[in-house]
């Protein structure tokens, strides 16, 4: 009787084990597609911006100018290339009184490419760009400068 217990509780071990492991590689072959925010930040015309990412990709990285209004996202275990495609017109304003010059733009984007971990990570959403200064005359120089940028949408990994 004691022989039997065992065998058929090494049996149910082994059945739970390999249900997990069947479970499990389910799970990894199935590709996340899952909201996602980037937020680059700079605080003067110039300066390499960060990106602060949240989501699927949840790290602190650098912005790299690309060509044209491809942007590439530098993190510490690979990195991300982003189309931006402005949608609308440019809004640009300025306050005399506080000499605030605003420019806001909006639009999609998309990943087109991606190397190290995140390669194969597709995505797309909309994004947000204000930029803001202070400067009462174009012969004075700015006196605070701040750009930021919100991408939200989804990675597919």
């Amino acid at each position: 009787m004691r022989t039997t217990f065992i065998a058929v509780s090494a049996g149910v071990v082994l059945a739970a084990v390999v249900g997990t492991s069947v479970a499990s590689a389910a799970t990894a072959a199935k590709p996340h597609n899952e909201h996602q925010q980037f937020s680059v930040l700079a605080t003067r015309d110039g300066a390499t911006p960060l990106v602060l990412a949240n989501g699927v990709v949840h790290t602190l990285g650098k912005q790299q100018d690309g060509q044209g209004s491809n942007e590439k996202f530098v993190f510490s275990d690979g990195s991300m290339t982003v189309l931006e495609k402005r949608q609308g017109a440019v809004n640009a304003s300025f306050d005399a009184k506080t000499c605030l010059h605003t420019v806001v733009e909006h639009g999609v984007w998309r990943t087109t490419k991606a190397d190290g971990r995140y390669r194969g990570t597709m995505g797309l959403g909309t994004y947000r760009s204000s930029t803001r200064w202070v400067q009462c005359t174009k012969k004075q120089p700015e006196q605070v400068w701040s750009s930021d940028t919100e991408l939200d949408g989804r990675l597919t990994n």
